[in-house]
């Protein structure tokens, strides 16, 4: 069966995605402008911004190159399905050797000739468990992405309550600025996570997904090609055990049936040589006759 690359077409999708994000900010860049970068008494709202962006594109990076590789991981599994299929020597020797399946299929070969019993389930755990370490970085960007937002509201907040306490203890009102400056930060901090956080989600749970994908795919073509050539377990013995058997048991009734044919026309032989011999007795004794007969009609002394 010809499977799609998820690992591709996640990263088609991105590819879709972020321009047009990116389309839709430059479209709307006065009124973002107007809502981050005019009227601001520090720049602390600038700052805070820019962490969650940095994050946000510092991930995005992250699950590029995650696509990638799962996407690289998918094409090896598709040439070695293929090889197994055709036969093929030359589609084996594209395969990478440092892929999984390639991994796999050496870990596997390696206990074989050493004689190990091969236990698929725990090999598949280590194997999962070593693959795993790549999705800590986007797991830890998914869950800090929104708190970051929250923390630059509550910074914001610090610093909006900071002015109010000016505008209290001063008659001219000096202090709304800082006041409306900390508004402003917390308003567009929450914004910038929630909106980088909805699109980071999305590609990080597809990227869990292809891992999901590119780990079944993996176990299917393990179980189908694999584990076949190196079988090597109790189940796998009691198995081809029984079907020795099992042959041994239709060679024994062939043979028993063969065995009884035999008598039967042994027996047969024996009934029809005993006719035989009666009739050549019979015989013998009608020439026996004949010869007496004759020799007393011709006056013959025999």
């Amino acid at each position: 069966m010809n499977r799609g690359n998820a690992g591709r077409e996640a990263l088609i999708q991105m590819a879709i995605i972020l321009p047009v994000v990116a389309a839709l900010a430059f479209w709307q860049r006065d009124f973002i402008k107007a809502i981050y970068f005019h009227g601001q008494a520090s720049s602390l709202g600038l700052v805070l911004n820019a962490v969650i962006i940095g994050l946000f594109v510092v991930g995005i990076i992250k699950l590029i190159i995650s696509f990638l590789v799962y996407s690289r991981e998918e094409r090896n599994i598709q040439l070695f399905v293929r090889s197994r299929q055709q036969g093929s020597e030359k589609l084996a020797r594209k395969i990478d050797e440092d892929s999984l399946i390639g991994e796999r299929f050496m870990r596997i070969r390696d206990l074989h000739e050493r004689n190990v019993p091969i236990n698929h389930g725990i090999i598949s755990s280590i194997m999962m468990a070593e693959a795993g370490k790549n999705l800590n970085f986007p797991r830890f960007v998914n869950n800090i992405l929104i708190l970051a937002g929250v923390f630059g509201t509550i910074i914001a907040l610090l610093l909006a309550l900071a002015g109010a306490s000016d505008v209290l203890d001063s008659v001219s009102g000096e202090g709304m600025e800082l006041v409306l400056h900390g508004m402003n930060t917390a308003l567009t901090t929450t914004a910038t996570a929630i909106v980088a956080y909805f699109i980071y989600t999305y590609f990080f749970h597809k990227l869990l997904s292809v891992h999901s994908t590119v780990f079944a795919r993996l176990e299917d073509a393990v179980l189908t090609y694999v584990v076949p050539e190196f079988a090597f377990d109790a189940d796998s013995n009691n198995r081809q055990i029984f079907e020795v058997v099992g042959e041994l048991a239709k060679a024994v009734q062939t043979l028993r049936t063969d065995t009884d044919g035999i008598a039967i026309s042994l027996e047969k032989m024996s009934d029809w040589s005993d006719k035989q011999n009666e009739q050549l007795n019979k015989l013998g004794l009608q020439l026996e006759n004949m010869t007496v007969l004759l020799a007393k009609g011709f006056r013959i002394d025999v």
